[in-house]
């Protein structure tokens, strides 16, 4: 059934309403549909790993399903690994990774080489009816059943003739409920056949000892399907300037993230202090974290800072930031 056919079939028992509006439900219950079932799944690739923390999650993003990583060999990498120790999280429509441990991070690992987001989505909205749909066919007649449910309930259709032979209109609630039945009786069998189709039997796996484990993943993908989507976006996406730098005792300062907003970031270590100067780039919200709680700073001008080490402090990750 394709969207031109289910136009047809809801114009003919509704002809007076508009082919805009028509369109417009027809989208509204695919999406709803959609979001029900969970039938429409997505791959998203996070790009440029080694120096984001955040992405922004894709359009058509509804809910996050699994996170995988692998290295270069195309084999799984585990979080929570001696060499992996970070967890994730979403906030603010992005996608976020931190560390587990105290060493602050700024991108994901160099054991991973490459990371997805799984996540069910919402389709493409439908235009005209030339648009495609993407509901699974087996599925379709829930949307028209949705569509005219509403209609039913809503605009007056024929429901008898007087003794005269004249048309009586009314608002039909029996036929309103019965396609209200057969859009929750398609939406159970999808949902049904969505769990059924991600249920594997296993024997019970049993554990001497307490705490969280991870069975063996599978290797990368790399063909999975059509629904692979392009790389999403990264940190300029919360960062309006961003600058990352590892200080080595005596005097060695390295930048470890390429500066984003920033162009003239600099530093000078002398001792125990660290004197970080830019031309006219630092704002009044600009922000430094460290690996060592012992580090302290001053905000002296938008061309100066003043970063303050403890006693013996051998080797300081820093970040210099400002958020958007």
């Amino acid at each position: 059934m394709t969207t031109l056919q289910l136009y047809e079939s809801i114009q003919q028992a509704f002809p007076k309403i508009l082919q805009t509006q028509i369109i417009l439900d027809m989208d509204a219950s695919q999406k709803k549909f959609a979001s029900d079932t969970g039938v429409l799944t997505g791959r998203g690739e996070l790009s440029t790993i080694a120096s984001n923390v955040a992405w922004t999650l894709p359009a058509e993003f509804e809910e996050l399903t699994d996170v995988t990583f692998y290295d270069d060999s195309s084999e799984p990498v585990y979080i929570g690994q001696d060499s992996f120790q970070i967890g994730y999280e979403i906030e603010f429509n992005k996608f976020y990774i931190y560390a587990t441990d105290s060493t602050p991070i700024t991108g994901v690992p160099t054991a991973a080489s490459s990371a997805y987001i799984h996540y069910v989505k919402t389709p493409t909205t439908l235009a005209t009816i030339s648009t495609d749909l993407e509901i699974p066919v087996a599925y379709r007649e829930a949307i028209e059943s949705d569509v005219l449910s509403k209609y039913f309930g809503k605009f007056p259709s024929p429901i008898g003739t007087d003794n005269a032979g004249n048309i009586i209109l009314g608002i039909n609630l029996r036929a309103a409920q019965w396609h209200r039945s057969e859009y929750d009786r398609v939406r159970i069998q999808a949902k049904r056949d969505y769990n059924s189709r991600e249920h594997t039997e296993g024997e019970v796996i049993t554990y001497d000892h307490a705490g969280k484990y991870a069975l063996p993943r599978r290797v990368y993908d790399s063909a999975p399907s059509t629904t692979t989507t392009t790389q999403v976006s990264a940190i300029t996406q919360i960062y309006a300037n961003y600058v990352a730098f590892t200080a080595v005792s005596p005097s060695t300062l390295t930048e470890t993230v390429a500066q984003i907003g920033y162009s003239t970031v600099a530093g000078t270590i002398s001792s125990n202090t660290l004197a970080l100067t830019s031309t006219a780039e630092f704002g009044l919200n600009t922000q430094i974290i460290s690996n060592n709680t012992m580090v302290s700073w001053l905000y002296n001008s938008s061309s100066s800072i003043t970063v303050t080490f403890p006693s013996g402090w051998g080797t300081i990750a820093l970040e210099v930031y400002e958020r958007v």
